[in-house]
């Protein structure tokens, strides 16, 4: 499982995609079943965004 956020201004690695890097070399983690995973954004402007898994 993962979740895909639009229209976030974030670094690649948060973007849902299991294992995908940013430019730092930092990995997004796949999310196993009955495991969990926090995010911690800070987000740059106000807005209405959607995300699915």
């Amino acid at each position: 499982t993962s979740v895909h956020w639009h229209g976030l201004e974030i670094d690649s690695w948060a973007d849902g995609v299991p294992n995908w890097s940013s430019s730092n070399g930092r990995r997004s983690p796949a999310i196993e079943p009955g495991e969990e995973f926090t995010y911690k954004l800070s987000l740059m402007r106000p807005g209405t965004f959607w995300y699915h898994s």
